[in-house]
């Protein structure tokens, strides 16, 4: 995986996570008073869901409304337009900076962690085994007075007191507090405290990250509160006494849940002042959680799955293919002089086979297609499908010359990886209308020289075939510019613009024409781009819009 695959994977994690993280503090207040705290806990499902479901694979996109643009790129040599786009080394060791950065970031906040976890562990050495009825966990007492009462762990989990446990408490208060802490190993808080400390680690950049972990342990306190209470009919007042005979401990428990200075004993006190929730709203509670969990996952797989179906290549990889299909495409172009028409095969140009691995590392496979097509699945490092190109010929009415358009149907960001190709989404299934009766068009056109835009026309109605001239003087910066510009209707509901161009960097004369929908952007590019950190523009191109009718 490239770096700009990671940080875009990364980018949408970390949406779906503040998206979820942003919920869960606008409710949690609210679910806690309406249906209590062991059902407010489970808000705390929706964060990691979120990035889950972001990260998830999405079925293949739907056509796409919008008509993006057609590209024909022309030279007025034989050979192939393609633009030299290579990634500059700026850019690359940029992203691999950031991706570095974060690497190291979660490596240290989990380290850190692991370190804490381990501190606390060490200060459990010497601490005994007491015997506890009923309790399925092992129950240790500790040989320090501010070690304990907690859960430690979440694999194995085990019960810590302090090491005064009888002479701090009473036998009813010792009662309240083995079943605080072993409802927290039954409802398996342990596990809730390593994916909180977890998704911190991982999102270590983040504030509410950090935030949303002291929440979550205040929540899984509060909750457990609520549980034993319900499960006990111990005076609240007893309770309450319990919780503040307890030390705070100073000694960090990363995966744990113990007596801490971080939970507001305050809280938690006027928390058991509240009266349980009834069967009806604990079921309703239910209901809401599991809607708001439903509903917030669907909205965060909808929103990463606009691009669904689709690949990310890195740059240098559409560039080494580009290059690498040079071959094939002067090969086809070659072919455009014979009598018999263009081949449609590998075989009859005397290329190796589409599967055989000959034509590069970035090429997985290459075929010769009908109608003037070269047919390329990009490869990534690892020799897996990276998305696909296909190199659409266009021969200009003159012997020798011959344009490319490129474009691909599961590559978003092609244009920005090679600007000589267009992504086009499920543009083969788009239905047709019949233009033919059609007499009269309205375009819209703009000329570009050396990549400035130095003419422009809007509105402009046309009859069937009939020209439109245009002219740019020579001055201080472009050349001479001449040609006219035609539309008229053909089968399959699309719209054939041809040209005339001379001037310029244009040694001859030379008449392109290409198809586009109506409403499309189609654009004819003459000369030569070169990419990279000094890039250069030698072209001459048309933007031409056209509509059937006329206002």
């Amino acid at each position: 995986m490239s770096s700009p695959d990671w940080l875009s994977d990364g980018w949408l994690a970390t949406l779906a996570l503040t998206l979820g993280l942003g919920a869960v503090a606008l409710l949690r207040h609210a679910c806690r008073r309406v249906f209590g705290a062991q059902l407010a806990v489970l808000l705390w499902v929706v964060p990691p869901l979120a990035v889950v479901v972001a990260c998830l694979p999405h079925a293949a996109a739907a056509s796409l409304t919008g008509l993006p643009p057609v590209v024909l790129q022309i030279r007025s040599a034989p050979a192939p337009l393609i633009e030299v786009a290579h990634a500059s080394a700026h850019e690359r060791g940029l992203s691999w900076l950031v991706v570095a950065a974060w690497l190291a970031g979660a490596v240290v906040a989990s380290v850190a962690a692991a370190v804490a976890q381990r501190r606390y562990r060490l200060r459990l050495q010497g601490a005994r085994r007491i015997p506890a009825a009923n309790l399925p966990w092992p129950v240790l007492q500790a040989t320090h007075a501010d070690m304990g009462p907690a859960l430690v762990g979440a694999w194995r989990p085990r019960i810590v007191l302090p090491a005064d446990f009888e002479q701090r408490y009473e036998p009813a208060e010792r009662a309240l507090i083995l079943a605080h802490e072993a409802m927290h190993a039954r409802r398996r808080d342990g596990w809730w405290c390593l994916v909180g400390q977890a998704m911190a680690s991982l999102f270590w950049f983040h504030p509410m990250a950090w935030w949303a972990l002291r929440a979550l342990r205040q929540d899984l306190e509060l909750a457990c509160d609520a549980a034993v209470l319900s499960a006990n009919d111990a005076p609240r007042a007893l309770y309450a006494r319990a919780m503040l005979k307890t030390q705070a401990t100073g000694a960090l428990l990363p995966v744990g849940c113990s007596w801490s200075s971080r939970h507001p004993i305050t809280e938690r006190i006027v928390m058991l002042k509240r009266i349980q929730p009834g069967h009806a709203r604990r079921l309703a509670g239910r209901t809401s959680v599991g809607l708001l969990a439903a509903t917030l996952s669907a909205a965060v797989y909808a929103a990463t799955g606009l691009d669904a179906g689709s690949y990310h290549p890195g740059k240098d990889i559409v560039a080494k293919a580009l290059q690498d299909a040079r071959p094939a495409q002067d090969a086809l172009a070659a072919s455009t002089r014979r009598p018999s028409g263009n081949p449609a095969s590998n075989a009859a140009l005397g290329l190796p086979a589409p599967d055989s691995g000959a034509f590069g590392a970035a090429i997985k496979r290459l075929e010769i297609g009908e109608g003037g097509h070269v047919l390329i699945a990009l490869a990534d490092a690892h020799g897996s499908v990276a998305g696909h190109l296909d190199l659409e010929m266009h021969p200009v009415e003159q012997v020798g010359s011959v344009g490319w358009s490129c474009y691909s149907t599961d590559i978003p960001d092609v244009r920005q990886l090679a600007a000589t190709c267009t992504y086009l989404p499920g543009f083969a299934g788009r239905n047709t209308v019949d233009l033919i009766a059609v007499d009269r068009f309205t375009f819209d056109m703009a000329l570009s020289i050396n990549g400035q835009q130095v003419d422009k026309a809007s509105k402009v109605c046309l009859r069937k075939n009939e020209a439109y001239r245009f002219s740019h003087a020579q001055d201080a910066v472009h050349p001479p510019v001449q040609g006219a510009v035609s539309v008229q209707a053909i089968d399959g509901g699309q719209l054939e613009i041809q040209s005339d161009l001379a001037g310029g960097i244009i040694r001859e004369p030379i008449h392109p024409k290409l198809h586009s929908f109506p409403g499309q952007t189609a654009t004819i590019q003459v000369g030569e781009k070169i990419g990279g950190d000094h890039p250069q523009d030698h072209t001459v191109k048309l933007d031409i819009t056209a509509t059937p009718g006329c206002a």
